[in-house]
């Protein structure tokens, strides 16, 4: 054999667990990226074939274990086991990994893609590393047939290639960066412009580019100061950039009056509110602008009219994101089987000083329309994720959390990136965490949110339709969207033991979820009597007062072994061991 026991010995060892992480963490940030539709990458995985003249050629990405094929030429597979792959060990090293016949090699004779049909002994790959040093996966080249070796051009060639294929998943990564950075401006509202750390303004929405009078392409790109006047401040006759740039943050989140010069030597007075923003080349600003009604005054100091209502909205929504103030509650999801609650949904919650402790229904509304549901919908996701890797960690068996998606963490571009890194910070499997559409955004008809879900749904992450039953598109949702959870809304549940109707359509869509593949998860169930009609009609899963309300995350620990022992209780009490 070509392959030797001092060969093996020599193999490097695993990384250190923190550079595996990271690892990791760059291969799903990776997949988040749609490297398969992308035709420079297939371009140069079709040059690796004809290079070679082999029928089979591409592009891997090694995951914590598995092989992932995402760019591929001639044979079609979807990934492999990582352990004992050839690619694995690829990225073991910064150099070519050749091997002339896998079948005469220690290191992969038992491979499944060596093993198994169609045999694959040939194998040439180099591996692809990021800016940041982690070998994330593999350029490579496979034949069911062994062969001699590869010539020095032939490897200088594949190196080549692989840094190619490098630098374009770079550039990709970087235009995702930089969309993200930008992606919760596109469902903002308000009119706003996105200011980089040079005082240029990057980007300009459809209600700035409505109110300012001008295209959204001539406005990005402007130096701010050339579309929003100098204003009296504290400190003299600065721009609103010159102020955030010094670091006087009195004046974030605060209104500002203003000059905005909108072409053709004509003005407006604006309102602007400013904050903080992340932009790629450094520290930025948000100026969010409100079309404001001039008061006359002599000295130019100017009063405006704006509704109090409106303005409190949202000053009390900002504080309540800046203090903590949302929280979130957790309702078990319970196998109507065995009892057991395996799942919980995550329920967001606002602590407000004046009001006390709110309901969605008294806020989710205005949160939506002043622009505050990508970052809020964002903490929802990473403190559901949080909490269920904690809970874990302290022996509760729970399976997964759910969590609602906004309308706008739907559209955004960031979902796919957003509950990968959910995943990773946390070391949760994807299944573990499930996100809940509804009929809203059924009816967006929007393909790249749909494309978001597909490759989540690829991935593994589980994808539930809320409130089912009752709206317009939930029949036409089903072909469409990659679900795995039908939750049937309360108001059938509510009557089923005394309307027929209920009864009926609730036993339909149980049916219908089944032969579907999908699970059914009953909501609003408060008595044991709906309990067991649920359960005569082969519901899966129950969600409800009967099993627990809401609670916080403290006590939701209490409610889950409590019902673990009510469970064990049922079984102890059957005939079976009392016969």
């Amino acid at each position: 054999m070509t392959g030797s026991l001092v060969e093996l010995q020599q193999m490097k060892s695993p990384a250190s667990v923190e550079d595996e992480a990271k690892r990791i963490e760059g291969v799903r940030r990776l997949l988040a990226l749609g490297l398969r539709d992308d035709k420079s990458l297939q371009a140069i995985v079709t040059a690796l074939a004809t290079l070679f003249g082999a029928a089979n050629a591409i592009l891997t990405l090694v995951d914590r274990d598995r092989l992932i094929f995402v760019v591929q030429e001639g044979r079609r597979r979807q990934e492999l086991p990582r352990k004992g792959s050839f690619c694995a060990a690829t990225i073991q090293s910064t150099e070519v990994l050749v091997v002339p016949d896998g079948d005469a090699d220690l290191r992969f004779a038992d491979r499944p893609i060596v093993d198994a049909q169609p045999r694959m002994r040939f194998y040439a790959g180099a591996p692809l590393i990021t800016r940041d040093g982690h070998a994330v996966g593999a350029l490579c080249v496979v034949d069911p047939k062994p062969r001699p070796g590869i010539s020095e051009h032939q490897k200088n060639a594949l190196t080549v290639l692989a840094t190619l294929a490098m630098d374009r998943i770079s550039e990709l990564e970087d235009a995702w960066s930089r969309a993200s950075a930008l992606d919760c401006f596109e469902t903002e509202t308000r009119p706003m412009l996105a200011v980089n750390a040079a005082g240029a303004i990057e980007y300009a929405n459809g209600a700035a580019a409505g109110l300012l009078g001008r295209a959204q392409a001539e406005l990005c790109g402007l130096a701010f100061d050339a579309v929003i006047a100098p204003g009296p401040l504290n400190a003299g006759c600065e721009t609103l950039m010159s102020v955030y740039a010094h670091g006087r943050d009195s004046h974030i989140s605060k209104p500002l009056f203003r000059t905005a010069n909108l072409g053709g030597g004509r003005e407006r007075p604006v309102e602007i509110s400013v904050q903080s923003w992340a932009a790629p080349d450094g520290a930025g600003m948000i100026a969010f602008l409100e079309p404001a009604s001039a008061l006359a005054a002599p000295a130019q100091t100017l009063g405006f009219v704006r509704s109090a209502a409106g303005r409190n909205t949202q000053a009390d929504l900002a504080r309540a994101l800046d203090h903590d103030e949302f929280l979130l509650h957790y309702q078990p999801q319970v196998s109507i089987e065995t009892g057991r609650a395996h799942a919980v949904e995550a329920l967001v919650r606002w602590s407000d000083p004046q009001r006390g402790l709110l309901l969605p229904k008294a806020f989710l509304i205005d949160v939506e329309e002043n622009g505050f549901a990508l970052p809020l919908g964002w903490w929802i996701l990473d403190e559901a994720a949080g909490q269920l890797a904690e809970w874990r960690r302290q022996g509760l068996p729970l399976e997964r959390v759910s969590v609602n998606l906004f309308t706008a963490q739907y559209r955004s571009d960031a979902l796919v990136r957003r509950v990968l890194n959910a995943l990773s910070v946390n070391d949760l499997a994807p299944e573990m965490i499930e996100l809940e559409v509804t009929e809203t955004i059924a009816l967006l008809n929007d393909e790249c949110g749909l494309r978001s879900l597909r490759c989540l749904a690829d991935l593994g992450v589980r994808i539930a339709f809320d409130d089912f039953g009752t709206g317009y598109a939930s029949l036409s949702s089903l072909q469409q969207f990659p679900l795995t959870t039908l939750k049937l809304d309360r108001s059938f549940i509510q009557h089923i033991q005394t309307n027929r109707s209920d009864a009926v359509i609730t036993k339909s869509m149980i049916a219908l979820a089944r032969d579907l593949g999908l699970e059914s998860v009953a909501e609003g169930i408060e008595t044991p009597g709906q309990h067991d009609m649920l359960a005569e009609m082969g519901c899966a899963v129950g969600q409800g007062f009967l099993y627990g309300r809401p609670v916080a995350q403290e006590h939701l620990p209490d409610l889950i072994l409590r019902r673990e022992n009510d469970a064990l209780a049922a079984v102890v009490n059957t005939s079976f061991f009392h016969a």
